[in-house]
């Protein structure tokens, strides 16, 4: 299914808006040591991506089950000034995608320079609002429901694998 960007940009005034600053993740069972241990589809988190460019952005996100919980971790690319593999908790709960200090710093973003509690990076070939994560959840980076929206997840417990194909969006104004 084709969406539009301007739907990306719509919040639903049916549903409260929390802010950045005020949402926190309670993660006792994972931390960011224990990503940093793993590798998802071959790649380390926070691993180089060779040649990127956005309209080559993979789409499909692939992932595994992990832990006594089966948190579903994802290999996503994310893109400001450098690109990186990033290993990314799914966190279908939260409603917004966070970005640690560490991985914005890798890609080139310099946090002094965006005063907001957000910036726009691109993500999978998808420019979003990402939050940096903080409190509870300083050290893992998460794929909110701002960008899962725009995409199907799949989870097959069984074989503790995951998969997160992004729909491709089109312009406002074309059919």
């Amino acid at each position: 299914t084709l969406r539009k960007m301007n739907d990306v940009m719509m919040m639903n005034p049916q549903y409260e808006v929390i802010d950045f600053n005020e949402f926190d993740i309670l993660l006792t069972d994972i931390k960011g040591e224990t990503i940093r241990s793993l590798e998802v589809d071959g790649c380390k988190h926070q691993s180089e991506f060779e040649k990127y460019h956005q309209s080559s952005a993979p789409t499909v996100l692939p992932g595994v089950t992990y832990g006594d919980y089966q948190r579903v971790l994802v290999k996503a690319v994310v893109a400001y000034r450098k690109a990186l593999n990033v290993i990314m908790l799914v966190d279908t709960g939260s409603p917004y995608t966070f970005l640690t200090e560490e991985t914005l710093k890798l890609v080139g973003v310099q946090i002094e320079d965006h005063p907001s509690d957000h910036v726009f990076v691109v993500l999978n070939g998808q420019r979003i609002k990402v939050g940096i994560s903080k409190a509870h959840f300083k050290d893992v980076d998460v794929l909110g429901t701002n960008f899962l929206q725009f995409c199907d997840l799949h989870v097959h417990y069984p074989s503790q694998k995951a998969t997160v194909t992004v729909s491709p969006l089109v312009p406002s104004g074309t059919k």
